[in-house]
């Protein structure tokens, strides 16, 4: 016969909680079973409830459903491809190409930016300079264009000039010709045009501004090989005008006959190189020398002179010697108006009356 105890089914016994009895307790010693005393089994506390009656804690329950409720429950998604679904569903509200567009902007300034950080600095400020240095180069190209049309018509005009041989001729050559065309008439009436033409063309230099007229000082030979030079005026429109007045030097009358005859009047114009009067000529009229102060007056063409005297310290007075003392002591052109004394003793003072220009072009233009 086999030692197998007989199977027995397992199954579950309840326990009642007041129950006391005690059940036989076996220890296995070796290969014997002994018997122990039996302990009475304890009593649970009433507080304990192993099992739940029928019927009690469903109040509680009602608020907990279980997981078939919540199945059935259509708030509860299962599907795991509904939110992707969903998302794909809807359109964007701005366009695709927008996106594009800010990537390529995005991209392209990323790459710039790492280019230039990635060159050394050393290169970056050659490449800098080499940039400034062709602007300056194509500036400087059209500024010599410029200033080679500016050049040629100088030359054109000068040309023209010494080419005419009239009064007519003349006058659309030359600056504010309304004013100056009775002073045209009344030259070419006393002396004849004598202007042999330009064999050499020397040049231009800018040497003074009156407002927005800048005049070029031109030099050239003619063919009787004597340099001449001429003002140009450029006004702001572009235009070129030979100074007249200038060119020829004019004065209302000959230096030497204004000395000669003295004429009484209200005065004239005259272009002269003025300078300190070294000789202290105080006599006549302008003894006192307290009260004048002498300077010695010049021609272009003559080396005949006046004494023109003037109101010591008075502002036409600190002129003359604030220009002299500016031109290192030398003489000054100046265009004064020079009025004889009535029943002058002196026969080389005049008054001073008034300084025309500070130098021996005049303008009447007010720009």
């Amino acid at each position: 016969m086999s030692d197998r105890k007989p199977h027995r089914d397992v199954e579950l016994r309840l326990v009642e909680e007041d129950s006391e009895e005690s059940e036989e307790v076996l220890r296995l010693e070796g290969n014997k079973a002994v018997k122990v005393d039996s302990a009475p089994m304890p009593k649970l506390s009433p507080k304990v409830t192993r099992l739940e009656r029928e019927g009690e804690g469903a109040a509680r329950r009602e608020k907990e459903p279980d997981v078939s409720v919540l199945l059935e429950d259509g708030r509860v998604e299962m599907d795991p491809e509904a939110e992707w679904k969903e998302a794909e569903g809807r359109k964007s509200a701005v366009p695709h190409g927008w996106f594009v567009a800010i990537f390529i902007l995005l991209a392209t300034a990323i790459g710039v930016s790492v280019f230039f950080l990635r060159r050394p600095a050393g290169e970056q400020e050659t490449e800098i300079a080499r940039h400034a240095a062709m602007e300056k180069i194509a500036e400087d190209k059209e500024a010599d264009k410029e200033a080679a049309a500016f050049v040629a018509k100088i030359r054109q005009l000068v040309t023209d000039f010494v080419a005419a041989d009239s009064a007519d001729d003349w006058l659309p050559l030359i600056r504010e010709p309304e004013r100056v065309a009775p002073l045209v008439h009344d030259w070419v009436s006393r002396y004849p045009i004598q202007t042999p033409p330009m064999s050499f063309f020397g040049g231009v230099s800018p040497v003074m501004q009156r407002g927005k007229h800048v005049f070029w000082r031109v030099e050239y030979i003619d063919q009787q090989e004597v340099t001449r030079t001429l003002l140009v005026d450029a006004d702001p429109d572009g235009q070129v005008k030979v100074d007249w007045e200038t060119f020829v030097c004019y004065q209302p009358m000959e230096w030497e006959d204004f000395i000669e005859k003295r004429p009484e009047n209200d005065g004239m114009d005259f272009r002269i190189y003025l300078e300190p009067d070294l000789g202290n000529l105080y006599a006549f009229e302008f003894q006192n020398e307290e009260e004048w102060s002498g300077y010695l007056l010049t021609t272009r063409d003559s080396s005949d002179y006046l004494i023109g005297y003037v109101k010591r310290g008075e502002p036409l007075d600190q002129f003359f010697r604030q220009m002299i003392v500016a031109n290192q002591g030398m003489k000054v052109a100046l265009v004064l108006r020079l009025r004889v004394p009535e029943n002058a003793g002196s026969i080389r003072g005049v008054y001073i009356d008034r300084l025309v220009s500070d130098n021996w072009v005049i303008s009447t233009d007010p720009s």
